[in-house]
């Protein structure tokens, strides 16, 4: 529709009325779609600063604690020794399993704690099938020479003891032997 406007003097214009209705609508429909975008924009800035603040604080908390965070895990080192199940059991009241090693750094990052650690790794189901906690089966191996050996017979859950070759340091050896633990878990707060 063509817009018809009077001039008067070139001081004002007037427009008529078919189109005079349209024009304040489009003009509110535009500034309702600016704001809407602008809302959308701050909402999702809202979203990234509490995303990332909470990641933060998770972390912080978790240090607080006395967790340790190494490759996007987070890691509690005991200060005391117990038996393979009570350290397990430890570990579930923080709401974590004892460490399930899946890489060489992991494994070298705990061999560097320097001390004889409980691993979440048994065979306490089936002689000779060695799991990890979460139910999942070895993959990666660090066992030292001729181990696992089962000497003994009752040698059913793994340390990880203090080696210079952090390549070769798991052995078997009875669940009841009192060894420090390291609990891991990943970054979120349960």
């Amino acid at each position: 529709m063509a817009s018809t406007s009077f001039f008067f003097l070139g001081r004002f214009s007037l427009t008529a009325p078919a189109e005079s209705a349209k024009s304040p609508g489009k003009r509110l429909y535009r500034r309702a779609s600016v704001c809407l975008g602008l809302l959308c924009v701050l909402l999702l800035t809202a979203l990234i600063v509490l995303s990332l603040y909470c990641e933060f604080h998770s972390f912080t908390l978790l240090y607080l604690e006395g967790w340790v965070d190494f490759s996007s895990r987070c890691y509690y080192i005991s200060c005391q020794q117990k038996n393979w199940f009570e350290s397990q059991q430890d570990c579930k009241q923080r709401g974590a399993d004892l460490a399930i090693i899946n890489s060489g750094e992991e494994q070298e990052f705990i061999n560097n704690l320097n001390k004889r650690i409980w691993i979440g790794l048994t065979d306490t189901d089936k002689e000779g099938s060695w799991n990890w906690v979460d139910g999942t089966n070895l993959t990666i191996r660090f066992w030292k020479q001729n181990e696992p050996n089962d000497a003994g017979g009752k040698e059913d859950c793994a340390e990880s003891a203090v080696e210079f070759n952090p390549q070769m340091i798991w052995n078997d050896i009875p669940c009841e032997l009192q060894r420090y633990w390291v609990c891991e878990r990943g970054p979120e707060l349960n």
